[in-house]
């Protein structure tokens, strides 16, 4: 099982009248694939500590598939 960093970015983030908190880990899966902000562990801590992570408008999910 591989855990992978999922975000959501809020200013390219599509309504769908459901609160991000009420997302399940499916629609968070698709909508951060659909905005390409899918990262490894190892990924995300580079890309994070390189400042490449718009941290202030990210939300992020840690899911284990």
């Amino acid at each position: 099982m591989e855990t992978l960093v999922y975000g959501i970015d809020i200013n390219h983030f599509e309504d769908l009248g459901i609160a991000l908190n009420d997302f399940t880990d499916e629609m968070w899966i698709e909508e951060s694939e659909r905005q390409g902000l899918v990262w490894s562990l190892d990924g995300f801590q580079r890309d994070f500590n390189a400042e490449l992570v718009d941290s202030g408008s990210l939300y992020i999910r840690f899911i284990s598939k």
